[in-house]
């Protein structure tokens, strides 16, 4: 017979404890292509990433669809502001890199810790397959869950 789960005070279920590394499922089924979302907050001001991506040599791609698409010499691309499922808060911003799990992936990697270089405060997501290759490289930095 189990034990019935632990409760607070005022009789809600304590909620169970999170895994060490938790990461999100891949949400459209259609795609063929691993994704890194970093999460960015304080945001990250369009004019700033900007200054940034020209340091790291992106070129400007824009799609009908997301007008602040760039990419890298190596052919990854990161879209700016990019809303995949879940709203953001107003206090955050969202970076979503493309191919990670394709044969570009050193070079997303690489764009992915100079992008999380730039700024230590972001928090990354990545598709379950990758997660465990961006925490290896990156000890520091925690995974977040979608919700």
């Amino acid at each position: 017979m189990s034990q019935p789960p632990p409760r607070r005070s005022k009789g809600r279920a304590v909620p169970p404890p999170r895994p060490a590394l938790p990461v999100i499922a891949d949400d459209d089924p259609f795609d063929d292509f691993g994704m890194i979302t970093l999460r960015l907050a304080p945001p990250l001001a369009l004019a700033d990433f900007l200054r940034v991506a020209e340091a790291l040599g992106l070129a400007h791609v824009p799609t009908a669809d997301e007008p602040q698409r760039f990419r890298t010499p190596e052919g990854v691309e990161v879209a700016y502001g990019y809303r995949n499922v879940s709203p953001l808060p107003p206090h955050a911003a969202e970076l979503l890199i493309c191919g990670a799990d394709g044969p570009n992936a050193p070079a997303v990697l690489a764009l992915a810790e100079a992008l999380l270089a730039a700024w230590p405060r972001a928090r990354w997501e990545a598709d379950p397959g990758f997660a465990a290759i961006l925490a290896q490289r990156a000890p520091g930095r925690r995974a977040k869950r979608r919700r």
